[in-house]
């Protein structure tokens, strides 16, 4: 529980019946950001869990704010093979001042803060995220409904594109709410092979800065299938 009194200081919070479950959310964003492995984060959730109802049995705090906390789903991140130097430097090479570059990039980060199937990444609405919450509502295979943490610099990402985003959808007279969150032109939802062909694009980029082949720094196509 270290890092979280740490991360609670930073915030200002000096005492644990001041914490919210917003305090704690944007602790698991924070950790999301720093590279914890969405295993990792499952674990510590368990363990916020576990202090919290400590603290309640013990009449330290009066409710227990970690009981609402989603678990993210443990699986891979997008960039399986890459190292992280290699991973920096993809999140990097999209043009963010462009509506392609900035929508590239709110894609890939999203993928590597969530670690999402590229099937639920395409599926995703703008009214399925929660930005204020710092969450985003997948839905996987058979339709099922998930809740997905989702960390600071994607959401950042995510932000940067919806206002270039909502500048189109004004103009057009369209609710955002009820337009595909990404788009391969207006209004037309993004595709798995656009989605492909622009990752193995920004992956070939990385490969050309290092010298090495695609193959040795690719991204497991399971995840962009």
């Amino acid at each position: 529980m270290l890092a979280l009194v740490q991360f609670l200081r930073q915030e200002g919070i000096d005492s644990f019946d001041h914490v919210h479950k917003e305090s704690l959310r944007a602790f698991i964003g924070s950790l999301l950001d720093e590279g914890f492995s969405q295993r990792s984060v499952a674990r510590k959730i368990a363990s916020m869990r576990s202090f919290f109802k400590y603290l309640r049995r013990q009449k330290i705090i009066e409710g227990n704010p970690a009981l609402v906390l989603i678990t993210p789903k443990v699986g891979k991140r997008l960039p399986s093979f890459l190292d992280e130097e290699s991973v920096q430097q993809l999140l990097s090479i999209p043009d963010r001042s462009t509506p392609n570059g900035k929508r590239d990039a709110a894609i890939l980060e999203l993928f590597y803060s969530t670690g999402m199937r590229l099937s639920e990444l395409i599926n995703l609405n703008v009214s399925d995220l929660k930005q204020e919450e710092g969450l985003i509502k997948v839905r996987g295979k058979g339709r099922k409904e998930r809740i997905v943490p989702v960390g600071r610099k994607a959401l950042s990402a995510i932000n940067d594109y919806l206002q270039e985003k909502k500048e189109l959808s004004a103009n057009m007279h369209i609710k955002m709410d009820e337009l595909p969150l990404f788009e391969i032109k207006e209004c037309q939802r993004m595709y798995p092979q656009a989605v492909g062909r622009m990752v193995r694009k920004y992956i070939g980029v990385v490969s050309e800065m290092g010298k090495k082949s695609p193959m040795c720094c690719g991204i497991h196509l399971q995840l962009i299938c």
